[in-house]
């Protein structure tokens, strides 16, 4: 009787769901705009399991950014990034993860210079150049590499 009730609960949970469900049923609420049941879904999915592709983890990362969680967010994106699924440029180009453009954690993961994110495979990882910058402060974000700057403003 009380494996009948496991099974039971486990069904309701949503525990039968595939991969490919959860990420499906999470970009919908991304859409709709309902971040907080996103996050709550994908993050019940993969609590104890890897999220090898690191798909569902981009799409949790612009839901947590929503919703205020710049820890969790900060994290997803680390993880989508090592998983190949999305860039640096991803990151900055995403308007949803624009609440997190002043975070140095997302500074150092968009530039690339976390060292937790390894280089795309067959690239050659250089260090980088004394002329390579970035500042955080009350207009925003400034980032420069030899002759190009770049500034995000608040």
């Amino acid at each position: 009787m009380l494996a009948w009730a496991l099974v039971g609960t486990a069904v309701l949970s949503g525990c039968n769901k595939t991969y490919s469900d959860v990420l499906a049923s999470v970009a919908d609420k991304l859409d709709r705009g309902a971040y907080s049941g996103a996050c709550t879904e994908g993050e019940d999915y993969l609590r104890g399991k890897p999220d090898g592709s690191g798909r569902l983890a981009w799409a949790l990362a612009k839901a947590c950014a929503q919703t205020g969680d710049a820890d969790q967010t900060i994290s997803y994106i680390g993880q989508a990034i090592r998983a190949h699924a999305a860039s640096g440029v991803d990151a900055m180009n995403e308007p949803l993860l624009e609440p997190l453009h002043t975070d140095p954690r997302f500074v150092a993961l968009a530039a690339g210079t976390d060292a937790s994110v390894p280089p795309l495979p067959g690239t050659v990882q250089r260090a980088a150049a004394p002329s390579v910058s970035a500042a955080i402060g009350e207009g925003g974000v400034e980032a420069r590499a030899g002759d190009v700057s770049v500034k995000l403003p608040n």
